[in-house]
Parts: structure tokens; C-alpha cells; sequence
């Protein structure tokens, strides 16, 4: 252990989000450029609006909730009647909102916080949010490899449900052999059994907690 190189110490300190623009450490409220999303993934179609929406319901809006490819952002998307004969809902599946004559649905995009979630785009949004991992493990294998501390006492594997000093040590000591090359080898060189699913529920989290000040991977 005294072999060790402090994980903590300032010269090993660099955000991790220079290596990974999709996610990095930041704060709730953060004022910078608005991000906007070029894909996301569908997790509920709300063909009459919301219920709670005062107006008549052949006035209110067909709503589709979204959640965002690179900056996890949770967005509805107000749909224009003449647009559903060319849209058909699928759970899960991925779309283009972006700019360009691609995009023939995402015209009116509005960011919302997870408890305007429907609760089926609420029971969705794990399995979207392992969709995305799926689509682009390298993104988060980074993660693993490139992690760095936060504070002199907190690393960014901390932050990962159940990743103590002892885990932490042993991704640490591993990555400095060799690099992280699949989730598959992280789980035959550490003690962790399941690493996608860490990412998962540590995206929940910062998805549920507004006031969460650290943020690995959803981006304001």
C-alpha cells in the first residue's frame, strides 16, 4: 500500500471530462452553453398530453419523452398532429432530434426533470439506459480507465454505488498494468460483478437527485 501512488494527489487530478465530453464533474445549475442532444432514446408516448393538462383533450399536445444520448437530458417532445402517420413509438428505440431534414418529429424540444417522467417512462428508463451502454461501451469503459479524484479525499470511483477505497485500489491497480478492454475484463481483474449496472443506477441517481453537486455523466 505505501507503493502506491496517491490517487488523490494534484498532479494525477484532470477532469475526466476532457476525455469524455458525454459526461464530467459539475454541478446542478451549471451555466454554461445549453447542450443539446442529436440522438436520444424513447421511453414513453403520451398520444393525448399530459392528464393533468387543463385543456380540452383533442386540443392538448401529443407528447414523446425522450431521454438524451450524450448528455442523458430528460426532454419532451411536442408533436405536431400531422407528423404521427410517420411516427410509430418503440420503447427503447433510438432516434434523431438534431438539426437537419433527418429529424422529421423533434421540432419542439423542452428539458424536464425526472418527476414529470411518466411512470412508464420511468419503468423504461433503466433499460434505455442500458441500450446506450450497449450502443457505445467504449464511452464508459473510459470511465473505468480514465477516472480521476475529485477532492483529496474522494475519487471518481467513488461515486459508483458500492465502490469503496478497497475496490477503488484494486481499478487503480489493474488499469496501471494495462488498460480496462471490455466490462467483461473489468469483472475477471477486479472484485466487480456487474460494472454496467453500476453505471446504471449512478445515472439514476444523478437523473432523480437535483441536488446531487457531483456529476459523472448527466450534463445540464
Amino acid at each position: 500500500m505505501s507503493n502506491r501512488r496517491n490517487p488523490y494527489s494534484g498532479s494525477q487530478r484532470r477532469n475526466y471530462n476532457n476525455r469524455n465530453r458525454g459526461g464530467g464533474r459539475g454541478r446542478r445549475g451549471y451555466s454554461g452553453p445549453k447542450k443539446y442532444e442529436d440522438y436520444a432514446w424513447q421511453l414513453d408516448f403520451l398520444p393525448a398530453g399530459y392528464i393533468d393538462d387543463p385543456r380540452p383533450r383533442h386540443l392538448r399536445d401529443p407528447i414523446l419523452q425522450v431521454l438524451g444520448e450524450r448528455y442523458f437530458s430528460l426532454l419532451e417532445i411536442i408533436l405536431d398532429r400531422r407528423d404521427l402517420d410517420d411516427f410509430e413509438f418503440e420503447p427503447s428505440a433510438r432516434i434523431f432530434i438534431g438539426r437537419g431534414e433527418e429529424n422529421k418529429i423533434a421540432h419542439r424540444v423542452k428539458r424536464i426533470y425526472f418527476d414529470k417522467l411518466s411512470l412508464n417512462a420511468k419503468g423504461e428508463i433503466t433499460r434505455a439506459l442500458e441500450a446506450i451502454i450497449e450502443h457505445n461501451p467504449e464511452r464508459f469503459l473510459n470511465f473505468f480507465n480514465h477516472s480521476q479524484p475529485i477532492t483529496n479525499r474522494m475519487h471518481q470511483l467513488e461515486l459508483l454505488p458500492g465502490i469503496g477505497k478497497k475496490t477503488m485500489w484494486a481499478i487503480i491497480d489493474a488499469r496501471k498494468k494495462k488498460l480496462f478492454e471490455s466490462f467483461e475484463d473489468i469483472q475477471e481483474r477486479t472484485s466487480i460483478t456487474n460494472p454496467k449496472s453500476l453505471i446504471v443506477k449512478r445515472i439514476m441517481k444523478e437523473l432523480e437527485d437535483r441536488d446531487e453537486k457531483h456529476l459523472l455523466f448527466v450534463r445540464q
